[in-house]
């Protein structure tokens, strides 16, 4: 689990195309949800974009579970992709970024499928986008049943390329 992680960063390191930029993203769930912690939008993510690839790490929910020994380690990554923008003016486009999300915590496993639908405005290597972002997954708990989770977000995410 944790080789899938530090490879997923890795690929992030390694692959820097002509404009790579970081960032971060708040996230306020909205509707029934079923995620743990990784996922309810109590921390925000750290964030990795380039223009075809958006990864999105809860780091702070990582460094929050270490000291926090009761509950175990919380590890998680969300990477979208940008699948379809249009103009809406010249600044500012709407874009269309399908992906998958995974966390793992002291309670189980969440594997989620999610889209994201948003309005991005950039300028100068900075940006500021806005999105809904539905989700669909399952849940993996370490006891009992895998259940089916559904649920949404509204994500405002900055970002800058050094």
């Amino acid at each position: 689990m944790r080789r899938l992680f530090v490879s997923a960063l890795a690929i992030c390191a390694l692959a820097q195309p002509a404009w790579a930029g970081f960032g971060a993203t708040a996230t306020m769930p909205v509707g029934a949800s079923v995620f743990t912690r990784g996922y309810t939008g109590g921390t925000p993510t750290f964030d990795y974009r380039n223009a075809k690839l958006l990864v999105q790490l809860p780091l702070l929910d990582l460094i929050g579970s270490l000291a926090d020994d009761a509950d175990g380690t919380e590890l998680g990554m969300t990477a979208s992709f940008m699948a379809r923008t249009s103009e809406i003016s010249k600044a500012t486009e709407g874009v269309l970024m399908p992906g998958l999300g995974f966390h793992q915590g002291a309670t189980g496993t969440d594997i989620t499928l999610h889209t994201r639908i948003g309005a991005e405005v950039k300028d100068k290597g900075t940006g500021l986008g806005v999105y809904v972002v539905p989700r669909l997954g399952m849940v993996l708990p370490k006891a009992g049943d895998s259940a089916l989770s559904v649920g949404g977000a509204v994500e405002i995410s900055a970002w800058f390329a050094p």
